[in-house]
């Protein structure tokens, strides 16, 4: 008997634990026109089904992802919250000639709210990121990642039918950020992480979130030699500073 109460133990444990598991997929490198874009790895931290981001795909010097049908959230007549959390991470190299000097992100999806006989249901987007440098005009630095938030519209990315007022709400939604980078910076890591969430609170009552496309488009330079001797010449004097700091 006490055998048999721990193994259900056990089973109830890991029951318990299964969704918190991540769930990962590389993706191979992609080449665009004056950049790769390489290590494409994508996670869900809440143990969401990947691919959640399609199989991406260059135009120019922009990576493409279609997002998938999994990368949504919805709740139900008061049902359970449905959180879907994606993850992705990639490294973005300048070919040789090339500086990358900043990076755009954008994303979008839809959201419909409802709640025709009383209740109330919410949605809501968020986006943030890391971002660390780690070469400039091709020589390794060790500068401090810095994070980085997407700005939501409408609303703010928040969607509260209460607030919002009527029955229902049904919206197209977009996120954005712009990141400037160090000057003749040539290797550049980036980390987004990306949450839908969907609740609702009554009989009747629908929330919905998807993401339909998510695209990173870099702004890059083919910088004078001089220039390249001057970051370079930065560098040094940088990494000479700290040493004497140390010493």
């Amino acid at each position: 008997m006490v055998r048999t109460q721990r193994i259900l133990l056990v089973v109830a444990i890991a029951i318990c634990l299964a969704p918190l598991a991540q769930a990962g997929l590389m993706h191979p490198d992609v080449m665009g026109a004056n950049v790769w874009f390489r290590n494409i790895d994508e996670s869900s931290p809440s143990g969401d089904p990947t691919p959640l981001y399609g199989q991406p795909a260059a135009n120019g010097n922009e990576l493409i992802f279609p997002t998938t049908g999994n990368f949504s959230a919805s709740s139900l007549d008061g049902g359970p919250s449905d959180q879907t959390d994606g993850k992705l991470s990639l490294m973005i190299v300048a070919k040789p000639g090339s500086t990358i000097n900043s990076f755009s992100i954008n994303e979008s999806g839809l959201v419909l709210l409802d709640a025709p006989f009383g209740g109330d249901a919410f949605a809501s987007v968020n986006a943030f990121g890391v971002v660390k440098v780690a070469e400039i005009a091709g020589v390794p630095v060790n500068i401090p990642a810095f994070n980085i938030f997407l700005n939501s519209s409408p609303l703010n990315g928040q969607y509260q039918l209460s607030t919002i007022g009527g029955s229902s709400y049904a919206s197209a939604w977009q996120s954005s950020a712009l990141v400037g980078l160090p000057l003749n910076t040539t290797k550049v890591n980036l980390t987004i992480d990306n949450n839908l969430l969907a609740t609702t609170n009554a009989q009747a009552t629908r929330a919905f979130i998807d993401k339909k496309s998510f695209e990173i488009d870099v702004n890059t330079d083919i910088p004078e030699p001089h220039t390249l001797l001057l970051g370079i010449a930065g560098i040094l004097a940088m990494t000479a500073s700290r040493r004497r700091g140390v010493a």
